[in-house]
């Protein structure tokens, strides 16, 4: 598991609050162990996750790692037939799910709805795939499909070891002690669950993960920029991570009056190309902004720019297990790569 209690906190410690609850890290390991249980009740080896941001969803992801068990985060916001293309392509046990109607939806997938499980707020359903088993690459513990934007979606193996070394990597450079971290990506995007889940809590910190309905999302378009202003405001994290359109909508609210709250000291912002222009804006008015680089096949970070080394337009110097080469005009990422595609 990527911390221990007794090593990284105290037992009354609040490591977790979502749009309606708080968990301590005493509950969370016991959530995860009731998970644990009920999940291998099952003989489930490999599990998809399909659910909006929660402590549910945290308590899923940080078990399956605990039990060495497989997991498929899904992105909420795939389209039917990507949330189709990657329960067929990964032909998983099982699926855990806040919105268990959607399996009525899907042509090629069926199974039987066991209802909610005991440790956490999810419904458990034992999929029945028509399509033929596919293999992982030995030690494969977390599968995360890229976001399609270019063709099919594929997915990503990954080991828990290498995710770990990630977050460890991560921790250090940010270099945050205790954080107290806001997600507002979704976790089932590799950046927020690595840099937003993993990394805060190796370093002692504390989480927040409201729903993405609550921050103004409506899938993935934002309808309700105020809602997503506010959470930031009444939250008061230490930090974020954001897409360049997050930023920009930033820097339009402070041009209107809205005040950062002061709690904020590192805003990762990465997922494509931030113009020097805006990082340069945002940081004259006070938002401490870092442009950074990666990839799911490298475990998502590769590179950050930090208040040690910072340079405005650049992707920020290679974590400690990225190594970087250039051969014809490319860039050769190697290190902390993949274990192969699903």
């Amino acid at each position: 598991m990527l911390f221990t209690i007794e090593n990284d906190y105290s037992a009354i410690a609040t490591v977790i609050t979502d749009t309606k609850r708080a968990c301590s890290a005493v509950e969370l390991r016991s959530r995860c162990d009731g998970l644990i249980e009920d999940l291998q009740r099952y003989g489930i080896a490999s599990l998809g996750l399909y659910a909006n941001n929660s402590i549910d969803w945290v308590v899923a992801d940080l078990a399956c790692q605990k039990a060495d068990i497989c997991i498929l985060p899904v992105p909420t916001f795939f389209s039917l037939s990507q949330i189709e293309h990657a329960l067929t392509t990964c032909q998983f046990d099982a699926l855990l799910t806040d919105n268990p109607e959607v399996l009525a939806t899907l042509v090629n997938i069926g199974g039987e709805h066991l209802g909610k499980v005991s440790s956490c707020n999810l419904d458990l359903i034992l999929l029945k795939s028509k399509h033929v088993d596919s293999s992982f690459p030995e030690g494969t513990g977390k599968i995360t499909f890229t976001s399609g934007s270019t063709g099919q979606p594929r997915g990503v193996c990954l080991s828990n070891a290498q995710l770990r070394r990630q977050a460890n990597a991560l921790a250090q450079t940010v270099a945050l002690q205790s954080p107290r971290h806001l997600c507002l990506l979704p976790l089932s995007t590799l950046l927020e669950n690595v840099a937003g889940v993993y990394a805060p809590l190796l370093a002692g910190g504390s989480l927040v993960v409201p729903t993405q309905e609550s921050l103004g999302f409506r899938g993935s378009s934002l309808v309700d920029q105020q809602k997503l202003i506010a959470t930031i405001s009444k939250t008061e994290p230490d930090s974020i991570i954001l897409v360049p359109q997050l930023l920009l909508l930033l820097v339009a609210a402070i041009s209107r009056g809205w005040k950062p709250p002061q709690s904020l000291k590192f805003i990762a912002v990465g997922g494509s190309k931030v113009s020097a222009k805006l990082l340069n804006q945002a940081r004259s008015l006070g938002l401490p902004v870092y442009e950074g680089y990666g990839l799911s096949e490298c475990c998502s970070v590769v590179s950050l720019n930090t208040a040690q080394a910072n340079r405005p337009g650049s992707c920020g110097r290679p974590l400690q297990y990225s190594q970087l080469s250039f051969e014809e005009g490319e860039v050769c990422v190697a290190g902390n790569a993949m274990l192969g595609y699903t």
